[in-house]
């Protein structure tokens, strides 16, 4: 049996997010959030634990943001 993997959508534009969750039903994803807005995520991520997470790059500074919190998660 594969291990369950927690997916965390960070993707501008509503419509991607809804289609992403609806086409990704295999039994080995679960998704455990998505937003739009990746400051929000920060706190979504850390409250979520996610395996992966699925980052849209608007070079928006607040990316750093994710990667420093995820590089302290899991260095």
């Amino acid at each position: 049996m594969m291990a369950t993997h927690r997916v965390f959508l960070i993707w501008t534009h509503p419509l991607f997010r809804e289609v992403v969750r609806l086409s990704s039903t295999h039994p080995d994803f679960v998704w455990v959030g998505d937003t739009s807005d990746q400051k929000a995520a920060l706190s979504e991520i850390a409250a979520t634990c996610p395996d992966t997470i699925v980052i849209e790059d608007v070079g928006d500074d607040h990316l750093n943001g994710v990667m420093d919190l995820l590089r302290s998660c899991a260095p």
